[in-house]
């Protein structure tokens, strides 16, 4: 099983402007699940006259789920539509993030 959570603290600056403070917590339970499994039963050598031989990682993992990490930042998203409430652009040119 794999939970992620976030959270924000949105902070007020003047009338019409706000400054957002997140941090997400990612793969909180910390699972390292096999995502690929090496599916190679036996190497072969390529020379003739010599035999494959079994493949001693056959089945053991190649890729694991990436471990718990945070992200904290700041951001300050525009003001909302006021039809739809979603974001406008933000005058400055950086994105807003919702």
């Amino acid at each position: 099983m794999n939970l992620d959570l976030g959270v924000y603290y949105p902070i007020k600056i003047g009338e019409k402007r706000e400054l957002r403070l997140s941090g997400d917590w990612f793969n909180v339970f910390n699972s390292q699940r096999a995502i690929t499994l090496d599916q190679t039963f036996s190497i072969n050598s390529g020379v003739t006259g010599v035999p494959a031989v079994a493949n001693p990682f056959y089945g053991s993992a190649q890729i694991v789920q990436a471990p718990s990490a945070f992200r904290f930042g700041r951001s300050s998203p525009s003001k909302r539509c006021r039809c739809c409430r979603r974001l406008e652009p933000n005058p400055t040119g950086e994105s807003a993030r919702e």
